[in-house]
């Protein structure tokens, strides 16, 4: 890592104080994409494309590349994933295939800890707000987009989860090297996440399934 735990800390502080009271609106945001999620609404892929995209272009442009040259690169993928779930949310959503309870309960509990256990639990491990990661930032809203698509989504293609899979890979090396303990759960909703959403695939591998009927 070419930066220090301090400085991460020091990035997200500055972050998280530079965007008051926006704050607020992404939680906001956020709540009103789960809650959708429930009843498959298809726009909450463009609220999901908001976030990955205020990601991107916010904290990894104006932010985390203050001590990351590769700020950059992230905050494309960011935008890139973002663009994707536009093109997610013009696709008609699978009603006939509603996830079952157990997946809607898997995804609930990545909701809420990307929301407000990884937050806090943060002062644990020594990262107290404001100078702490927060819903909005990278780790905790990858947590919660796995979260929202499996309430969702019984099956979603794997072009739209291949930078949140890759995502939580990469978060996960920068927990072990700078004692981010509250990152541990991003490999679990990025493995289990994409293993489930991904479960019994369409034969034809298109991008949208036959039976997708608008809503």
């Amino acid at each position: 890592m070419p930066f220090s735990a301090e400085q991460l800390m020091g990035v997200f502080k500055s972050y998280n104080e530079g965007i008051f009271p926006f704050n607020y609106i992404i939680y906001l945001i956020g709540i009103v994409a789960f809650s959708g999620a429930f009843y498959q609404k298809r726009w909450i892929n463009y609220l999901l494309a908001f976030l990955w995209v205020w990601i991107g272009a916010v904290f990894q442009f104006m932010y985390f590349s203050a001590i990351s040259m590769v700020a950059a690169a992230f905050g494309i993928f960011f935008i890139v994933q973002g663009v994707l779930f536009v093109f997610l949310a013009r696709r008609p959503m699978p009603v006939s295939e509603a996830p079952p309870i157990w997946r809607k309960a898997i995804g609930t509990l990545f909701v809420i800890y990307g929301m407000g256990i990884y937050e806090a639990i943060g002062p644990l491990f020594g990262h107290t707000y404001p100078a702490a990661p927060d819903f909005g930032v990278t780790c905790p809203t990858t947590i919660y987009t796995f979260g929202v698509l499996l309430v969702a989504y019984r099956r979603v293609h794997w072009v739209y989860l291949i930078i949140p899979l890759a995502i939580s890979f990469l978060g996960m090396t920068a927990a072990l090297k700078l004692g981010m303990t509250e990152d541990y759960a991003l490999p679990v909703a990025g493995i289990l996440g994409f293993i489930l959403l991904m479960g019994g695939r369409q034969r034809s591998g298109s991008l949208v399934r036959p039976d997708y009927v608008k809503v």
